[in-house]
């Protein structure tokens, strides 16, 4: 209680980092943060406290957020970086932090809030430093890094002729190259971007509830999504109509696709959580069951049939698509994996989780690279460049 009292107390100067030369060792001071915040979580989800919905309640609203000031010096530091990482949260925030920073504690150079509830997606153009983020309050957001300025928005209310006036772009997949982007909503509608001149361009029905992923095969005008009316649609997008689809057993949390092998990976809230399916033929291949390890979010390198999963348990694992074999477990200490990205070639892992946690890990030896802190709330998405 005495060492979250005192990090509440500095953290409430937004000007305060936690450089060694303020604080001393600032890894032991995070670690011991971040376990008192674990504990906390965990007894609030084990019903020690009355009011069990605090716990969510940051996902809705947060009454701090907009008092997250970068100092100036972080700022400016902007053009001395070449490499980055970044984050969104439920206060909808974006934070944009430099990956080939020497210290494991990195400055936050970039926190725009263009939303004002959680961003529950978002994509970054690295070569141009640029980002487009979707969120709850139904606006999707262009957003220039580099001068820290909005460059264009979409409303849901403008953009979609739906009856629902609370419904939000859920999930995004972009491609910056093509200038083009699906957009997944929470009607169960995708929706089709054009980036060159950031308007909608088609909309058609191909779900019941809320989309969680999309992934496009612009090529072969064909687009996957997952969904939590419990199926999942390979969809043509030139007519609009279902292809092929896939029944689970409930809600579909997370998802890659394959679309050279005709292959996908997705994972539910039911056992068992996760299976692989033949998108040519609509059949589950393989079913997995990794030990109440249920995925929120998966990656997966196609070439070696390696998965990457981040799940409930607060752990990341690496496996074998073929065997269902785990190679690597990673504790991250987090209450609960929101999200991850991984680079397979230079082997780091990102991850964000529920209980407010930003980290950079080594793949091979699962040892901890870098701990990133601005972040209030819980993270919903990460990104790796």
């Amino acid at each position: 209680e005495l060492i979250l009292e005192a990090c509440a107390n500095a953290c409430k100067d937004d000007t305060i980092r936690l450089f060694p030369f303020r604080y001393g060792n600032p890894e032991a001071l995070l670690e011991e943060c971040h376990e008192g915040k674990r504990f906390l979580s965990e007894r609030m989800h084990q019903g020690w406290l009355d009011k069990v919905n605090m716990l969510t309640y940051p996902l809705v609203q947060d009454h701090n957020a907009t008092n997250q000031k970068l100092p100036e010096k972080d700022r400016q530091s902007f053009d001395d970086y070449d490499s980055w990482v970044a984050c969104a949260d439920s206060t909808g925030r974006i934070y944009l932090f430099p990956q080939d920073e020497e210290s494991k504690v990195p400055p936050c150079v970039r926190n725009p809030r263009n939303h004002q509830k959680a961003v529950l997606d978002f994509a970054v153009d690295w070569e141009n430093m640029r980002c487009v983020s979707a969120g709850v309050d139904g606006i999707i957001v262009f957003h220039d890094l580099k001068t820290d300025e909005p460059q264009h928005m979409l409303m849901v209310a403008g953009e979609c002729n739906l009856s629902a006036v609370h419904d939000f772009w859920s999930t995004l997949d972009v491609d910056f190259q093509l200038g083009k982007m699906s957009a997944g909503l929470s009607s169960g509608h995708v929706q089709l971007v054009d980036l060159q001149v950031g308007k909608a361009v088609y909309m058609f029905p191909c779900h019941n509830r809320l989309i969680r992923r999309v992934a496009t095969d612009w090529a072969a005008n064909e687009l996957a999504s997952c969904s939590y009316d419990g199926c999942i649609n390979l969809s043509d997008l030139r007519t609009g109509k279902v292809i092929r689809q896939i029944q689970g057993r409930g809600q579909w949390d997370a998802m890659d696709v394959s679309f050279d092998q005709h292959l996908l990976l997705a994972s539910s809230k039911f056992k068992p959580a996760t299976m692989l399916c033949d998108l040519r033929t609509g059949k589950i291949i393989q079913e997995y069951e990794l030990s109440d390890h249920r995925p929120n979010w998966i990656s997966v390198n196609w070439a070696t049939k390696t998965a990457c999963t981040g799940a409930d348990d607060g752990k990341v694992k690496l496996w074998q698509l073929d065997t269902g074999e785990v190679s690597r477990t990673i504790d991250c200490d987090h209450f609960l994996t929101q999200s991850l990205d991984i680079c397979w070639s230079r082997g780091l892992l990102l991850t964000g989780s529920f209980d407010y946690q930003f980290k950079m890990w080594d793949v091979t030896t699962g040892d901890l690279l870098k701990q990133f802190v601005a972040p209030r709330r819980c993270v919903t998405r990460v990104l790796l460049q």
